[in-house]
């Protein structure tokens, strides 16, 4: 895709903040779909210690607004040319912003996990740094920012995938039979992990001291050999973490670029989204004897599956939000 006509000129910061996590793939994807359509100019991030050294004269734990002097000082006398930036970030990870939210210029930010304990940090990153775009994965969270905030400057983009970058093997040839990748429902897991291994029904799970896959390559690879992945919301996985905001996760739309048929919950947006439950609900009293009787019938699900890996291609692929975005910020929509 060109550039849109009237798209203002933005730079995209990439690259991580620090140490390399988990996240880093999801927001190195995205990046890329937006990289592909030459629509912005690619820069890097700083040094990690000078942008971390910048984001701590901001002092975001104090309530000490003279903090700022010194930020202040900088952007007059070396930071006076209007830039416009455009950033995503796995939650409020700011740092990644310094030096360049420091110019004068329009900014926006993709956010995923915007979760409600990190309100107060995002509005006041949103509000010091005069931040002009939010976007955020969460509809919820971008309704409750926005009433927060007091402005209509916090939009919701679900979260997205690039389904070229994952493959599918035959039916026939997928050894794992239930696969629960990242976090896990214990509630769920704990009902279940020994009684498939009694089965002899191969189920792979991370755990807090083992990684199932190594890299992003086995993981793909991994998801390829698996017929059921399990998925449920964070707001049941980490309540204290997400409390009431259930939203989708690119884990849903990984497994269906890789043609599994999901298990679990599908959060209310998703199910809106899709224009249906694209989820096989979890039995939580029979959660063995469900699994079992879906692998005994596993081809009942080729239609949905079917359905889902065409619906991802078609309008949950990372494009597809960039596209949106880009509309917003060329002026086009206020969706």
């Amino acid at each position: 895709m060109s550039q849109l006509t009237n798209m203002p000129d933005f730079l995209m910061i990439t690259g991580n903040e620090g140490e390399e996590r988990p996240s880093e793939t999801v927001i190195r994807e995205f990046e890329k779909a937006i990289a592909d359509t030459n629509s912005v100019r690619v820069i890097n991030a700083d040094a990690y210690f000078v942008s971390r050294f910048l984001f701590r004269l901001w002092k975001p734990e104090s309530d000490f607004r003279l903090s700022r002097l010194p930020l202040k000082i900088l952007n007059q006398l070396v930071y006076r040319n209007p830039k416009n930036y455009f950033v995503v970030l796995m939650g409020p990870r700011f740092p990644k912003c310094f030096p360049y939210f420091l110019r004068n210029g329009r900014k926006a930010v993709f956010l995923f996990d915007a979760w409600p304990s990190y309100y107060p940090y995002i509005t006041r990153f949103i509000n010091d740094f005069k931040v002009d775009y939010v976007f955020v994965s969460s509809e919820q969270s971008a309704w409750n920012l926005n009433r927060i905030i007091g402005k209509k400057n916090v939009y919701w983009i679900p979260e997205g995938v690039n389904p070229g970058d994952y493959q599918f093997l035959p039916v026939e040839n997928r050894d794992i039979d239930v696969l629960s990748f990242g976090r896990k429902y214990e509630d769920f897991h704990n009902k279940i992990a020994e009684p498939l291994m009694q089965e002899k029904i191969n189920y792979l799970y991370s755990s807090a001291n083992e990684k199932i896959f190594n890299n992003t390559e086995s993981f793909i690879e991994g998801l390829s050999r698996t017929k059921i992945s399990i998925c449920f919301p964070t707001s049941l996985t980490h309540p204290q973490r997400a409390g009431n905001i259930e939203t989708m996760t690119n884990r849903y739309l990984q497994s269906m670029a890789s043609k599994c048929l999901v298990l679990g919950k599908a959060p209310d947006e998703m199910i809106r989204l899709f224009g249906y439950n694209p989820v096989v609900d979890a039995d939580f009293n029979h959660p063995v004897q469900q699994i079992k009787d879906i692998l005994d019938n596993f081809g009942q699900y080729t239609e949905l599956i079917e359905k889902n890996y065409r619906n991802v291609v078609m309008n949950h692929a990372w494009i597809n939000r960039w596209e949106k975005i880009s509309e917003i910020l060329s002026g086009k929509t206020n969706l």
